[in-house]
């Protein structure tokens, strides 16, 4: 995540001294300290379990020798949110990219666990564990998976986004959308993803046999 800990210089006496109070020891410090980023909250079904999984992370990475940093981020849900709220659920996207930037640099940091769910969440969270210098980068970072469902961007530049969705080996792109899913569109992966196609004209295909009849005139 870093190139190098703050820890490593004379200004970390401060974090040295405060690391210690909290129970890091030699053996901790001879080992990289790793970020756990959970977005735990009670209020979300699909968040309550995280700070259970997020606490058997830790024991794992401290098993192995290392020591875990862990913290939260926002966890806004747009299925909870109602009314002026939900115009502020995907703008949250960039204030948990910030945060988790923040901390894990703060924290001296060199990588990260995350412990999370929802697809406003993990995008933020991708995105400052990922950094890239160019759209070629960015593609080959997206691309390198064997899965092929679906892929999000969320692009100023729209008609360069266009582009850059041919290039996305992913059978569903959102640009800015959150959810592309309907009855109308076709939902399906490629790559290990393929399922076949379900909605849309290419699902009902799904259920169709061809026949091929050929009808000699002579």
């Amino acid at each position: 995540m870093l190139p190098f800990s703050p820890l490593e210089s004379s200004e970390g006496t401060c974090a040295w001294a405060l690391y210690r109070a909290a129970g890091f020891t030699d053996r901790h410090f001879a080992s990289p300290l790793v970020g756990v980023i959970k977005s735990y909250s009670s209020a979300t079904p699909g968040h309550a379990h995280l700070r259970k999984v997020a606490h058997l992370a830790c024991g794992s990475l401290d098993a192995a020798g290392a020591r875990a940093v862990e913290f939260n981020v926002p966890t806004s849900c747009d299925s909870l949110a109602q009314g002026d709220s939900k115009h502020y659920v995907l703008p949250m996207r960039d204030v948990i990219a910030a945060g988790a930037k923040l901390v894990l640099k703060a924290h001296g940091c060199r990588t990260a666990v995350m412990i999370c769910s929802c697809d406003k969440i993990i995008p933020g969270l991708l995105m400052p564990i990922f950094p890239f210098a160019d759209t070629e980068e960015a593609l080959r970072l997206a691309n390198d998976t064997i899965y092929g469902l679906a892929s999000y961007m969320f692009p100023r530049d729209l008609n360069r986004a266009l582009e850059v969705t041919e290039e996305l080996e992913f059978g569903i792109v959102g640009l800015n959308d959150m959810v592309p899913v309907t009855a109308e569109a076709p939902f399906g992966g490629i790559n290990q993803s393929r399922q076949g196609r379900e909605g849309g004209a290419e699902g009902l295909e799904e259920y169709l046999e061809t026949k091929y009849v050929s009808v000699g005139l002579g």
